[in-house]
């Protein structure tokens, strides 16, 4: 039988290492409360009062957290396979190395969040705010990411294979090798970016900004640059090989040791 604490103050009790699975948490006072390694799957913490709680290592597979408090709560290496964080607030959420595949953040909070190596291959964080995010080697393979605001934020080493950012802000981001291959930058923001020896072999650049952005020793073969903007940006030893190349602005770009030039597909 499910456990039963629905709006109850939980603040004194320990429960680490706990068996909570399927329990009734809605609305409950767990601030500040050791729930670590603790098993919270398929339970209801819609409403609860997380923030500051440590969560590192539980698990909450498929578990709701709809309106939930988790400002500035530790949920390192927690399992959130499923979970629901409808409404949920998640400023400064420490989710480093965290189980989020497939969830549903869009349109979320998540600006200055600690999301270094999390697994969110395939999540929805479509319209999200991740400024100033820590996403140094996270898995954001085939995630949708379509307008969200990743400014100034850390991605280096990251993988962003086949994830959608179209119309993304990643103005002053840290992409530093990271994986960008077969990705959806169309009329994506990356002006002042570090894309230092990033891969974004196949990617769809088109009508992207790349404004004073840092490429040099990036991989860009059989890329497509239509109208996309590079005014300035520093593509020394670039490889651009099958690059498909329309209405590209090079305007004042460095393209010292720039390969593939003769192999792209160039139409003025």
């Amino acid at each position: 039988m499910a456990q039963q604490f629905e709006g109850k103050d939980l603040r004194e009790h320990d429960f680490k290492d706990r068996m909570l699975r399927e329990a009734d948490l809605r609305g409950a006072r767990l601030d500040g409360v050791d729930l670590s390694n603790a098993d919270l799957s398929s339970s209801n913490l819609s409403g609860a009062n997380l923030s500051g709680s440590d969560l590192s290592y539980a698990d909450l597979t498929n578990a709701d957290l709809t309106g939930a408090n988790l400002d500035g709560a530790n949920l390192k290496k927690t399992k959130l396979f499923f979970a629901k964080f409808d409404g949920a607030q998640l400023n400064k959420t420490i989710f480093s190395h965290a189980d989020l595949r497939n969830v549903e953040l869009q349109g979320r909070d998540l600006n200055g969040s600690d999301l270094s190596h999390a697994d969110l291959t395939g999540a929805n964080l479509s319209n999200a705010d991740l400024s100033y995010a820590d996403l140094t080697g996270a898995d954001l393979h085939k995630a949708n990411l379509k307008g969200s605001n990743l400014s100034n934020a850390f991605l280096s080493e990251s993988n962003l294979t086949g994830t959608d950012l179209q119309r993304a802000n990643l103005s002053r981001a840290w992409l530093n090798k990271a994986r960008l291959n077969y990705s959806n930058l169309t009329g994506a923001d990356l002006s002042y970016a570090d894309l230092s020896q990033a891969s974004l072999g196949y990617a769809d650049l088109s009508k992207a900004d790349f404004s004073y952005a840092d490429l040099n020793n990036a991989d860009l073969a059989y890329a497509c640059l239509h109208e996309t903007v590079l005014n300035g940006a520093n593509l020394t030893n670039v490889d651009l090989s099958k690059a498909a190349l329309q209405d590209t602005d090079f305007d004042r770009a460095d393209m010292s040791g720039a390969q593939g030039l003769g192999s792209t597909d160039i139409n003025p």
